[in-house]
């Protein structure tokens, strides 16, 4: 990385910390921490202010989560055309299982909960494919204990 992004991060990381710990000690001194909170407790302008901070904080972390591997795949082009392709094989993947999934929920089910056909067959499509990458795993870390028993 380079030296002016680690200090950009630097100062935003001492500034975010610095008004947690200001809004933090306000809302002790305010005294809603440690009783039962109340409604009016519950509005009141630091808890407030903390939630305007982790909304920064969010922010931050979502601008930063997409600039970050565009920066990394123009500064390494190789390694990002592996992470492409991995992207790619999940989706791969994520096809195949959404036109697998179907919707065997009752209709009942579905009008209770509020759900349409389309999204019930889209969840099944994700927990398949959760199931698969869990799987996966299982296999490569059984795989990877003998490869390294094997070679000892």
């Amino acid at each position: 990385m380079s030296k002016k992004l680690i200090l950009i991060t630097r100062i935003a990381v001492i500034v975010l910390v610095a008004a947690g710990l200001l809004f933090t000690i306000l809302t002790v001194v305010d005294g809603n921490i440690g009783n039962k909170p109340t409604p009016e407790g519950l509005a009141s302008t630091s808890l407030n202010a903390m939630m305007y901070i982790a909304y920064i904080a969010l922010a931050i972390t979502i601008v930063v989560m997409l600039i970050f591997p565009i920066v990394q795949m123009v500064s390494a082009p190789k390694k990002a055309l592996k992470s492409l392709l991995g992207i790619v094989a999940i989706a791969v993947l994520w096809f195949i299982c959404y036109t697998l999934s179907s919707n065997e929920l009752s209709s009942q089910f579905l009008e209770k909960y509020n759900l349409s056909e389309s999204t019930s067959a889209l969840v099944g499509s994700f927990l398949y494919l959760t199931y698969i990458i869990v799987g996966l795993i299982i296999l490569a870390t059984i795989f990877m204990s003998v490869r390294g028993s094997i070679k000892k």
